[in-house]
């Protein structure tokens, strides 16, 4: 009984520790600057509704910057002009105009608190591409 138990535990790690790097291997890496300290911790990562990524690390001292892991069958969201918003507990990905350009893995995302702040950024957007 006892080797039947140790048997299993191992096969336990064994079959986690796997899952755990193909989950790895399974994501893109990326970094969210927000323009305020968070306060709350996120519960995931959306686009269009659906879960697309997950919260990779939240350091509480540094309460504005958030790593994330977008699964690679979603990857291709978050391209030049993707930012982010916080919405209740959630990180939303917004695409302010489709690039067809994806950024580089590990690369750091706009990130912003509240609606308000989002749509302020894209009201200086539009406004620099008219004066441009």
């Amino acid at each position: 009984m006892l080797k039947f138990t140790l048997l299993n535990l191992v096969a336990f790690a064994l079959l986690t520790s796997s899952a755990a790097i193909a989950q790895i291997d399974e994501c893109k890496k990326f970094r969210i600057s927000f323009n305020s300290a968070l306060e709350i911790h996120p519960r995931g990562v959306f686009y269009g509704g659906n879960k697309i990524g997950t919260i990779d690390n939240f350091d509480s001292t540094k309460s504005n910057i958030v790593d994330i892991c977008i699964f690679k069958e979603h990857s291709s969201e978050i391209e030049k002009n993707t930012i982010c918003y916080i919405s209740e507990d959630s990180i939303i990905v917004y695409n302010v105009w489709a690039s067809g350009q994806d950024i580089p893995e590990n690369s750091t995302i706009p990130g912003f608190s509240s609606k308000l702040s989002l749509f302020w950024y894209e009201i200086q957007l539009i406004f620099r591409s008219i004066i441009d």
